[in-house]
């Protein structure tokens, strides 16, 4: 790996539990998070770069106390950022509901107690349907 390579690596992660990530992230069944996580600690040490976890929080799916405990295991020992991503809802075959602020907050705050620094994306758009993963074609049936 080269060590001078100047880019900022972010992975989609979005679960620390393979199960979940397989439904979540449908590209995990052939990339299993062990193998995904294992190159992210190599680009972090061999660039002294960290890694950039996106983590978008879905009501009761990925933003419960197990997940937590997942993530702060998984990714242990990587030079990392997370970065909590509140749900934009978006028109589709499966209701994915936002997970509260508040809620948010509390993972945030038990992920940077446990030394990870985690930051919470300030979301713009969602009102006119224009936010982060929502921009799409709707048709009329």
């Amino acid at each position: 790996m080269n060590e001078n390579l100047q880019i900022t690596l972010a992975v989609s992660l979005h679960a620390a539990d393979e199960e979940l990530r397989n439904r979540l992230v449908p590209i995990n069944k052939n990339n299993p998070l062990a193998d995904l996580l294992a190159l992210c600690k190599k680009y972090a040490h061999h660039t002294g770069r960290r890694v950039t976890f996106e983590y978008v929080m879905l009501k009761d799916i990925n933003d419960r106390q197990e997940d937590i405990d997942n993530l702060i295991k998984r990714l242990n020992g990587i030079h990392c950022h997370i970065n909590l991503i509140p749900h934009n809802p978006i028109y589709s075959a499966e209701k994915l509901d936002a997970t509260p602020m508040n809620k948010i907050r509390d993972f945030q705050r038990a992920l940077s107690d446990a030394g990870f620094p985690t930051t919470v994306r300030v979301s713009r758009g969602s009102s006119t349907a224009a936010a982060c993963g929502q921009l799409s074609v709707m048709q009329g049936g």
